[in-house]
């Protein structure tokens, strides 16, 4: 037993190796349990707690090279903001010539994943690497069950839901924050999955995959995903979704990469009532540039509460830019707004036709550093 062993920036706590170890043609080979109080890599962010292993290993006869089998099982394993209560598997590694080839079989149980919470996550797949691990390769199949969005997407929704109260947009967010809670319990995820790394550009590609809620209906689909991330440059992703299920809005959306960099989308949403309050996005395109920022043009179909008054069937069109650095600017010039009738105040339009221009500022609306601007 060893009361702690640093290996390569990990230090491994209260280590125990029992086994059987023989030599058979020059090859060193070793099966038997090991077992560990705590593993930790603060270089990459990656640490467990209580592991248990059943290790078959195998060395070549130059001992340069290895080949080994395990069942393992652990506690409070993290990698990142990724962690699991518990995990559990199967892997088979092969090291030779200075690169890792396996296959592995993992479930995580009480699981956080990207910004989802979920009660089982299993990840089932192979692994490679080149050239002195300066390229990485993976590809498998990521399920999940009991699949929560996490608390803070639900904070999020209920405080913009707060926020926005007097609103259409109220009544819109509250179902929708309802209707996720509901399709939690019994949930499932599923997805296809294919990764590669070099140097410092990830390639992720879904050719598909899917969230289906406790009722079983489909609430997200999506296919032909890809992300690719490079240092110092904004992400760039492309493919289709679709999302649904009941009380959940109904959205189609595709995104492609645009040939001179950045990435074009196009969304539709079909109209999504909760009371009174009505919205449809018969058109929305998006534009994200390469260096992040962001414009939109499309157009609204609204029924329901506005600040300080309401709308019926109001035809919005949608017009602007955002950007870290100058903030929101949306419509840049004059609006021809129509609607079947519109309030403020003590005052009700029922004109059909009202026409918006902006004022000095070149804006109807600015939201930046300094505040809203109308």
């Amino acid at each position: 037993m060893s009361p702690r062993v640093s290996v390569s920036g990990c230090s491994i706590e209260r280590a125990t190796v029992f086994g059987r170890l023989t030599v058979d043609a020059e090859q060193p080979r070793f099966t038997g349990p090991v077992r560990m109080q705590g593993l930790g890599c603060p270089q990459q962010t990656l640490a467990a707690g209580q592991t248990e292993a059943e290790v078959k290993l195998s060395l070549d006869k130059p001992l340069d090279g290895f080949a080994a089998d395990a069942i393992f099982t652990a506690a409070a394993v993290s990698y990142g903001d990724n962690r699991a209560g518990r995990a559990e598997g199967t892997t088979s590694l092969t090291f030779r010539q200075g690169d890792l080839t396996g296959d592995f079989d993992l479930t995580g149980r009480a699981a956080r994943i990207a910004g989802m919470a979920l009660g089982e996550l299993g990840l089932t797949g192979a692994l490679r690497t080149r050239d002195g691990f300066t390229r990485i390769e993976s590809e498998g199949e990521l399920t999940g069950r009991e699949v929560r969005l996490g608390s803070g997407l639900d904070t999020a929704l209920g405080e913009a839901a707060r926020a926005s109260r007097d609103t259409l947009a109220a009544p819109l967010l509250a179902q929708i924050r309802a209707a996720l809670a509901r399709q939690a319990p019994g949930s499932s995820l599923t997805a296809l999955y294919s990764l590669r790394q070099t140097g410092g550009v990830t390639n992720l590609v879904i050719p598909r995959g899917g969230l289906r809620g406790g009722s079983g209906t489909p609430l997200l689909t999506v296919s032909r995903f890809e992300l690719v991330a490079t240092p110092k440059v904004a992400p760039r992703f492309a493919g289709n979704f679709i999302t649904g299920g009941p009380g959940l809005p109904a959205i189609t959306g595709q995104f492609a990469r645009r040939s001179g960099g950045g990435i074009q989308g196009r969304l539709r949403m079909a109209e999504y009532r909760a009371g009174d309050s009505r919205l449809a996005l018969p058109e929305l395109v998006l534009v994200q540039n390469r260096d992040g920022s962001l414009g939109f043009a499309g157009n609204a179909l609204l029924t329901g509460k506005l600040p300080g008054g309401s709308a019926r069937n109001l035809a919005l069109p949608l017009d602007g830019t955002w950007s870290a650095r100058g903030g929101l600017a949306a419509w840049r010039g004059c609006i021809d707004l129509r609607y079947d009738e519109l309030g403020y105040a003590n005052l009700i339009l029922t004109n059909k036709r009202l026409l918006v221009c902006p004022g000095p500022s070149g804006a109807i609306l600015r939201y930046d550093q300094g505040g809203v601007k109308l």
